[in-house]
């Protein structure tokens, strides 16, 4: 059963490095330059005016789908560098 059309998918799973670079600040306390917030905010309007007619109802399962989807690949930078971060406390420690 289709629940959202293949382009909204795409074009909500194209959110994945906005998602990245927010929990980069959220969670490594990455600093993030105002210019990337400005291009982060413009790039998510584009996407909502993009899906918004058929965010509801039917398509809102295959829409939270892919914005799940988005946030796992977007997760997945931020998870390699605490990874790489814990990697160095470890080295130091035996040292």
């Amino acid at each position: 059963m289709q629940t959202t059309s293949v382009a909204k998918a795409i074009m909500l799973f194209a959110c994945s490095p906005l998602l990245a670079a927010i929990l980069g600040r959220v969670v490594l306390r990455e600093y993030v330059r105002p210019q990337t917030w400005v291009a982060i905010v413009v790039a998510a309007c584009g996407i909502a005016v993009m899906v918004w007619d058929k965010f509801g109802g039917a398509a809102l399962g295959g829409n939270l789908a892919a914005i799940g989807a988005a946030e796992g690949f977007g997760n997945f930078p931020i998870t390699l560098a605490q990874g790489q971060g814990n990697q160095k406390e470890d080295s130091e420690a035996c040292s």
